[in-house]
């Protein structure tokens, strides 16, 4: 299985079944349409807002439909991803996770450290992860990150996926003044999709929608996979597959396979069940 943290997200498929409560059976399947937060229409936006925001007071988990992710650009950044964790343990290794630099490839970590200094005494978890930081458009820190060699397109594949991009297309006109006009096309992504979360968590706490912009502009968000290989052997004892631990961001996008794996707990009910 692969996950997404920290920008992550996306294809769920979300099902709201006719019930004697419809309102209720809405909340507590916490689906939230992201287009309804973006609509123009104030009544369907701030009906979209209110499931959200029990959600957020209720559970602190949501499942996100109608994202406008392209599933092209889902499909290839998972694809690559899947290839790379194929690769050999050379081109894997060959970007390592060190104290100096916390991204790159790992086959060791243990996320409860995330919790109690010495994880609850947990051994590695039995997991690979991969994570790069590209930082916010307005900065260069994209230069800074380190790809491995294979896939030679993961590099493009992710940061599409990550960030959404401007087009803009010239044409020259020899009579209309002035000679040039530009059209701009803004490809949703990730990175685009958590600034309109934002935005609707503004309105909630009764802020100006542009509040969030200027504290996200220099984001610290982290794209993350995580691959759960198969096991021959019987894992190390005090090891398991992922350790409880806390994410650091403000949200959390994640997407996974058909094979699942995400549970979210709340007074001992799985509710992704």
């Amino acid at each position: 299985m692969l996950t997404w943290v920290n920008l992550l997200l996306c294809s769920v498929v979300a099902v709201v079944l006719g019930t004697k409560n419809a309102e209720e059976e809405i909340f507590s399947l916490a689906v939230i349409n992201y287009g309804h937060l973006k609509s123009a229409v104030p009544s369907i936006r701030e009906f979209e807002e209110k499931k959200l925001l029990h959600a957020l007071e209720t559970i602190g988990f949501f499942v996100l439909t109608n994202h406008d992710v392209s599933k092209e650009i889902m499909d290839k950044a998972w694809n690559k991803t899947r290839e790379f964790f194929d690769t050999s343990k050379e081109n894997k290794m060959a970007v390592p996770m060190t104290k100096e630099y916390m991204y790159g490839y790992s086959a060791d970590e243990i996320l409860s450290r995330s919790e109690t200094k010495n994880g609850y005494g947990l051994g590695s978890d039995q997991k690979e992860t991969f994570q790069v930081f590209i930082g916010g458009p307005s900065t260069n820190r994209a230069k800074d990150v380190r790809w491995p060699v294979q896939p030679t397109d993961m590099q493009e594949a992710w940061t599409n996926y990550y960030r959404y991009f401007f087009f803009f297309l010239f044409f020259f006109a020899s009579i209309l003044p002035p000679p040039f006009f530009f059209f701009n096309y803004t490809k949703r992504a990730c990175e685009k999709v958590i600034a309109g979360v934002l935005q609707s968590v503004a309105r909630l706490l009764k802020l100006p929608d542009t509040w969030f912009e200027d504290k996200i502009n220099d984001h610290m968000s982290a794209l993350r996979a995580l691959n759960y290989p198969q096991q021959d052997q019987p894992p190390p004892e005090n090891s398991i597959r992922c350790s409880p631990h806390s994410d650091y961001g403000t949200f959390t996008l994640l997407r996974q396979d058909d094979m699942g794996g995400l549970q979210v707990d709340k007074k001992g009910i799985d509710l992704t069940k």
